[in-house]
């Protein structure tokens, strides 16, 4: 859902997610952990980032103009 609402920090939400389960595959738990955390700061940036952005454009978007 964050890639989706903001692209391109969302894309490093999802890097890290991939970093999560190769590490956790390898038997790197405190590494795992490290790169889900950072997935989940990541996520929540991203989802931030798209509801402001969609908000302003929602505000934005509502006028015709001027007059």
């Amino acid at each position: 859902m964050a890639t989706i609402l903001c692209a391109p920090v969302g894309a490093f939400g999802l890097v890290y997610s991939l970093r999560t389960s190769d590490r956790l595959a390898r038997g790197d738990v405190a590494g795992a952990r490290l790169a889900s955390r950072r997935c989940r700061a990541w996520c929540l940036a991203a989802t931030a980032a798209g509801v402001v952005l969609l908000s302003v454009l929602a505000a934005v978007g509502g006028r015709n103009g001027p007059g």
